[in-house]
């Protein structure tokens, strides 16, 4: 990822996630600029900016990442909180697997655990697991460390680990 976009070379990473359609209404997102409802104007955005990846749904890069997948890097985020139920109960349900990632042309995958809820101790042993298989395929992992008390206070402090598992 270091070696791609307008930041290549540099150390740095400018990278544009966009988290939308379970657990966040993309209405809410998008709704100043339906365009971007369109997951192929998101991709163009990122490589407009000259990002050096994209960070999206299984469903969005689903959609695009034949005509993409050359042009900017991917990030499957494969767990989203499972919102049909109520109260919320902060418990990240995977949508996805990292094969399926890494047959879209992804280089990472990311994930979501709410430390601290009920679930996170599932969710923490399924992440391990994905993480170890993306490893094993030369895949980075990204995971957002995220308490519930203070999930809508703050937004991503992200932490990369990348390497073999």
């Amino acid at each position: 990822m270091f070696g791609h976009g307008r930041l290549a070379g540099t150390g740095y990473l400018s990278i544009l996630p966009v988290d939308q359609g379970i657990k966040h209404s993309a209405g809410a997102s998008f709704a100043p600029n339906p365009m971007y409802f369109d997951p192929e104007n998101i991709l163009r955005l990122a490589i407009e900016g000259g990002c050096n990846a994209v960070a999206t749904t299984f469903g969005a890069l689903g959609m695009v990442s034949r005509k993409y997948a050359h042009k900017i890097l991917f990030i499957v985020k494969i767990n989203h909180n499972e919102l049909l139920t109520f109260p919320d109960k902060h418990d990240q349900i995977l949508f996805g697997t990292v094969r399926e990632a890494w047959n879209l042309g992804a280089v990472a995958v990311g994930a979501t655990v709410y430390f601290g809820s009920e679930e996170s101790g599932r969710q923490l042993v399924e992440i391990a697991r994905a993480f170890e298989e993306a490893h094993s395929l030369g895949m980075a992992t990204i995971s957002p460390p995220i308490t519930p008390s203070i999930c809508v206070a703050t937004r991503w402090s992200t932490a990369i680990w990348a390497g073999r598992g």
